[in-house]
C-alpha cells in the first residue's frame, strides 16, 4: 500500500511540473514583443516558488555576437520583472555572469557562492546595471538596486541551462 501511494506522489508531482512547464512555454508564445521576456522570467521565478522554493532570480540572458551584446531579462525576489538590460559580452564578466557553458559535455552548469565573493559580485552585477553603458533599464531598478544590495542571502546556488542564442539562470 506505501509503495502505491508513493507512486502516485510521484506521479502527481510529475503533472505538477508538467503543468508549470507548460505554463511557462504558454506565456512565451503568448509574447508579441521581445520585451514581454522579462515577463516569462517572472512567470519562471513564480512556477519555481509554487514548489516551495525560494528562488533569488530568474534571468534569461539572450545572446548577440554579431553585435557583441547580452541582454539580460531578469525577475528577482520581492519585485516582480524589473525590465531588462543590454551591455557588451566583455562588460559581462562579473562572477556568476557566465555567458559561455564551461562545460561543453552538458547544457547545465551550476556555481555555488557565497561571503564576501558573492557580496562582491552582487555589486559589481548591480553597478553594470547602473553604468552609462546599459541601455533599456527599468526605471525601478534605482530602488530596487538598493533593496537588493542590503536584502541579498549570504549565499546562493546559480543554476545555468544553455540554449541556442543563451542562457536561463535561476538563483
Amino acid at each position: 500500500r506505501f509503495r502505491e501511494l508513493k507512486e502516485k506522489e510521484d506521479q502527481n508531482r510529475e503533472l505538477t511540473i508538467q503543468n508549470a512547464i507548460e505554463r511557462v512555454r504558454s506565456r512565451a508564445l503568448g509574447m508579441q514583443e521581445s520585451d514581454e521576456i522579462k515577463d516569462v522570467a517572472k512567470q519562471i521565478f513564480e512556477e519555481i516558488e509554487q514548489f516551495g522554493l525560494s528562488p533569488w532570480c530568474a534571468n534569461i540572458g539572450v545572446v548577440d555576437r554579431d553585435k557583441d551584446l547580452l541582454t539580460n531579462y531578469f525577475s528577482h525576489k520581492g519585485e516582480g520583472p524589473l525590465g531588462n538590460r543590454s551591455l557588451s559580452l566583455a562588460a559581462q564578466q562579473t562572477p556568476y555572469t557566465i555567458v559561455d557553458n564551461p562545460n561543453p559535455d552538458t547544457d547545465y552548469h551550476v556555481i555555488e557562492m557565497s561571503g564576501k565573493k558573492l557580496k562582491q559580485g552582487v555589486k559589481t552585477y548591480l553597478e553594470l546595471l547602473m553604468s552609462p553603458g546599459t541601455t533599456r533599464v527599468s526605471p525601478s531598478l534605482g530602488p530596487a538596486r538598493t533593496a537588493y544590495l542590503e536584502n541579498h542571502p549570504d549565499s546562493l546556488v546559480f543554476h545555468y541551462a544553455y540554449f541556442d542564442g543563451g542562457f536561463l539562470l535561476v538563483g
